[in-house]
């Protein structure tokens, strides 16, 4: 799920030896099933000037009309972002950023066996001081399924040094399924530097019954932590 200002944090690649970290709650509905989102949580680490790691995890509680719910690790992976390109003028930042899935982590419920890989180019533009445009363009691969390819283009502006707002809109698409698009908007609050919440809402434009809001922080680590 997207998260605005926290997303926008996430853009910007950490210094070396510095630590993020992010939560995410949020509520799915869909036509034949609830997903209530219970952490959904997103470690970052500086390793050099243009490289982090990642690592999340996501324990979700799963409601479907006809079986039981099921509650527990629905998907964790490991990854890193690369900085490639600093904004210059009209061009935008570019950054390259991959994970794979790390199957052994899931709970019962959830298990597939399969690795899933995504991998994806992000660019943001600053448009002025308070105005950034955000957009990427990536692939999902799993073995034995046709990718899934997919663009988000998300734009955040800054109200006051606290208050912030932003829209977006993304889209997946298959060889083997009907087009996904969704749309969402929200607001943050800056606490501090350090400290960023915000809270979003959004919908599929694909299928009138499902829609979505989200709550999420995140806390930048103060100083290195080595």
């Amino acid at each position: 799920m997207p998260t605005g200002q926290i997303k926008q944090m996430a853009l910007t690649l950490l210094k070396k030896d510095t630590c993020n970290w992010k939560m995410v709650f949020f509520l799915q509905h869909e036509a034949e099933s609830t997903t209530f989102g219970l952490a959904n949580v997103l470690l970052r680490l500086g390793v050099c000037k243009n490289l982090e790691l990642r690592l999340s995890g996501l324990l979700v509680n799963e409601k479907e009309k006809t079986i039981p719910s099921s509650t527990g690790i629905q998907s964790s992976e490991v990854g890193f972002k690369l900085d490639l390109l600093k904004q210059q003028k009209i061009i935008p930042a570019i950054s390259l950023a991959s994970s794979v899935t790390l199957p052994f982590l899931f709970s019962k419920p959830f298990k597939t066996g399969l690795i899933q890989n995504t991998t994806k180019f992000l660019f943001s533009n600053d448009l002025n001081k308070a105005t950034q445009l955000g957009y990427n363009t990536g692939v999902i691969t799993i073995k034995h399924a046709k990718p899934i390819w997919f663009y988000t283009i998300s734009s955040g502006r800054v109200l006051n040094k606290e208050l912030g707002c932003f829209i977006e809109s993304y889209s997946f698409f298959q060889s083997t399924a009907k087009p996904d698009f969704n749309f969402d908007g929200g607001i943050s609050y800056s606490f501090s530097d350090l400290f960023v919440a915000d809270m979003a809402t959004g919908f599929s434009a694909s299928n009138s019954k499902s829609c979505f809001i989200t709550m999420g922080f995140a806390w930048l680590f103060p100083g290195k932590i080595f």
